[in-house]
């Protein structure tokens, strides 16, 4: 195998695959990434067992071939170069020259033979949605996956095809204290194979959205445990989350006593302001909510006290409610309405955050005592 790259064509690609490489593993395979050269293209491949990377770049080949290397220290290579252009060679002895400028390096390689190969992915049907869609969906929800690795059905994002009136995507996560939901109208979204809701690892969403970009559009579907996505020369495919997701409906919602309309950046620096005072042990937040508006405070024996009041549309009856005070942040940082509504029954029920420009999402939090 023998090639020549733009570095910066290089980089794009080794610095995407750094997110997937096992960075401590008992399988000395998994921290490298295989490289194809065929025709004029390099294809970069990157895997965990759980998700696979895989971008294809323009390129100059001059002898097919295929080989694996440490990722890590490629892309450190690569990055560090001052060259426009690299150059890769397989010698002797298990060993590939890496070539930028007046630099050299011999990194030892492995046979590519021994890559553990991505699920297939070739036959999965897809649907394309426009980039900002989708990447609104993953980071409306991603706060919530549960972080706990033994609440392994929790760990991801639970996705449903929705029949009734238009054809809709919905994201759903929780971790037991909160839950968030995003849902869209997508065309095709009634061609994708999936009879029942799947689970989506919270890393391969992650990867995703750091896939997508800001403009574009990108194709996703599902086929048997694996989920295939793909934008322009790069594709990530991986495994679905096994277990199942808990009833979520049984916790959203009928009806609310009590709606409060405030501003989102008042209320979410007020809450950043009051977090200062708080510490792992006392996480929570209280709220009283009365006619025109909201006072947060704040009372940490190990710290002290804080408290600030932020106008709001109200006119119910007063109401006294304690929160963990990041899953407040988390919701409405998450947010693009100027103005949320909180909708609240009595002190034991959940609150539900939403706003108009939100339109299909909200997010859930459990209260506390405080």
């Amino acid at each position: 195998m023998e090639f020549t790259i733009e570095r910066e064509e290089l980089l794009k690609g080794i610095a995407k695959a750094q997110n997937i490489v096992e960075k401590r593993t008992t399988m000395p395979i998994l921290s490298n990434i295989l490289l194809e050269a065929s025709d004029s293209s390099l294809s970069v491949t990157a895997t965990d067992l759980e998700i696979g990377f895989q971008g294809t770049y323009s390129a100059r080949i001059a002898t097919p071939g295929a080989t694996t290397i440490s990722g890590k220290k490629l892309y450190e290579i690569v990055r560090s170069l001052n060259s426009p252009e690299v150059h890769l060679k397989e010698t002797e002895g298990g060993r590939v020259s890496v070539k930028g400028g007046s630099a050299r390096y011999q990194l030892m390689s492995l046979p590519a033979e021994d890559f553990p190969p991505l699920p297939k992915h070739d036959s999965i049907a897809t649907i394309t949605c426009p980039v900002p869609e989708l990447a609104d969906m993953i980071e409306k929800v991603l706060v919530s996956v549960a972080a706990e690795e033994m609440r392994f059905n929790l760990s991801g994002v639970y996705t449903e095809r929705l029949s009734e009136g238009s054809p809709k995507l919905r994201f759903v996560s929780t971790d037991g204290h909160r839950l968030s939901l995003a849902e869209r109208e997508l065309p095709g979204v009634e061609t994708l194979e999936m009879d029942k809701g799947v689970i989506l690892p919270r890393k391969g969403l992650t990867e995703v959205a750091r896939l997508l970009g800001e403009e574009g559009e990108v194709e996703f579907g599902f086929q048997g445990n694996s989920a295939l996505f793909r934008k322009d020369e790069v594709i990530l495919v991986m495994r679905l989350v096994e277990g199942s997701f808990p009833d979520y409906r049984l916790v959203l919602p009928k009806e609310s006593s009590r709606k409060a309309t405030a501003s989102r950046g008042l209320l979410l620096e007020a809450m950043r302001r009051m977090s200062i005072v708080l510490s792992e042990k006392f996480r929570g937040v209280k709220l009283d909510l009365a006619p025109g508006r909201l006072t947060v405070s704040v009372n940490n024996p190990e710290v002290g006290q804080a408290e600030e009041e932020v106008p709001v549309e109200f006119d119910g009856a007063p109401l006294t409610i304690g929160f963990n005070a990041r899953y407040i942040i988390d919701a409405l940082s998450a947010m693009r309405s100027e103005q949320v509504e909180l909708a609240f029954n009595e002190e034991a029920n959940p609150c539900q955050v939403s706003g108009p420009e939100d339109a299909g999402s909200f997010s859930i939090i459990m209260p506390m005592r405080i």
